[in-house]
């Protein structure tokens, strides 16, 4: 096999993540026979089998996000034993019941499965139910279910679903957006190191000849710090030869970024490119595409950075003429190491080009710093 670990970081990368796994899900045929698909569903899913059930498959993907950037979707929640379940309620009650100590303390609102996930649950028809309405948290739209494992968040960080930012729970004039501050964020708390040396390392250990990772992340916000921290941990502990393709979302639109902003962005990127076998810069904000497109929408312009990453992956999971991430890698770099940067992604659809790459990128990198790759 020749199986690929994705990693994504933040709710923009998580959103493409998730159009990623839905297609896979479908040209993979989970729901009915794997064979009459062409491609290996053991690229980037890894088989469960239970007894008198058959396979369940899972991808091969890490997420990280916010405190509450789950949405409805419960980390335990497909996996929870309802006997065991049923024992802890009853235990809670009667604790309530008979002692004052014992009190539920309410943080916030629990976010509601909109229809499109009832429909899921309920094996009913899901067509025409996802609206930008719908569709704040990339989890209400995400047709795979993830291991409990899988999943990890930044737990003093809540999401504001209308800016896609993080905000600090207990300052929430505090914005999850500079370098730093995701470099700290890793650092300081366990859950980095946790993170790599359980879930990283038990999802690299079963695979029987891992391919190469894919590493999704913003890089205007914390996240790139954050991912900067991360990925710095894989090249030193795990993978210091495995190819890593890092694709990086800009924040292409707003008012020019003050210098601090600048710096911050310079920083990840730097550290991003130089631990990376390729560096794919994305924007959040591509220009030209339809008019149908919400701009507000992480749903509706994520479909679009999609394009390319399936392209990308897919190829490297055909059943017949495989490319694996490291063709993909050597055929651009083409021995040049130090020149791993790709500068133009795109693509054409109804004779329409759509140019999906970060033109922001370079507005604040010296131009013979750039290593581009056309």
């Amino acid at each position: 096999m020749h199986e690929v670990i994705n990693i994504s970081v933040s709710p923009t990368a998580n959103n493409t993540t998730t159009h990623f796994n839905n297609l896979q899900e479908s040209n993979l045929h989970l729901t009915e026979s794997t064979s009459s698909s062409p491609y290996d569903p053991d690229v980037h899913f890894t088989a469960e089998v239970l007894p008198l059930q058959g396979a369940n498959y899972y991808p091969r993907t890490l997420l990280w996000d916010y405190e509450d950037g789950y949405g409805a979707l419960g980390q335990f929640e497909y996996f929870e034993d309802p006997q065991e379940r049923q024992k802890l309620n009853a235990v809670v009650n009667a604790n309530t019941e008979t002692s004052t100590s014992y009190k539920i303390i309410r943080t916030g609102d629990k976010v509601s499965k909109n229809s499109y996930q009832k429909a899921l649950d309920a094996n009913l028809p899901t067509q025409g139910k996802l609206n930008t309405e719908n569709t704040k948290y990339w989890s209400d739209f995400s047709r795979v279910l993830y291991k409990p494992s899988s999943m990890s968040k930044l737990g003093r960080w809540d999401y504001d679903t209308e800016s896609h930012e993080g905000i600090l729970g207990l300052h929430p004039e505090r914005k999850f957006e500079d370098y730093s501050v995701g470099v700290n964020e890793f650092k300081e708390n366990s859950t980095g190191d946790d993170f790599v040396d359980e879930n990283f390392r038990n999802l690299l250990e079963n695979c029987d000849l891992a391919n190469g990772v894919n590493l999704l992340t913003e890089v205007d916000s914390g996240w790139g710090g954050f991912s900067s921290s991360l990925l710095d941990m894989l090249r030193d502990t795990y993978v210091p030869k495995l190819p890593i393709l890092t694709w990086g979302f800009y924040q292409d639109h707003g008012p020019e970024f003050l210098l601090n902003r600048q710096l911050s962005r310079i920083r990840a990127t730097v550290s991003l490119v130089g631990n990376s076998s390729l560096f794919l810069p994305l924007s959040d904000h591509p220009a030209s595409l339809p008019s149908w497109v919400d701009y507000g929408s992480l749903w509706h312009t994520s479909t679009f950075s999609t394009v390319p990453f399936e392209f990308m992956n897919s190829i490297g999971s055909q059943k017949q003429n495989r490319y694996g991430l490291s063709d993909i890698v050597d055929g651009l770099i083409l021995g040049e190491s130090k020149r791993n940067v790709v500068s133009h992604i795109r693509f054409l659809q109804d004779q329409t080009v759509f140019d999906v790459s970060a033109s922001s990128i370079y507005k604040h990198i010296p131009a013979n710093g750039r290593n581009r790759r056309e």
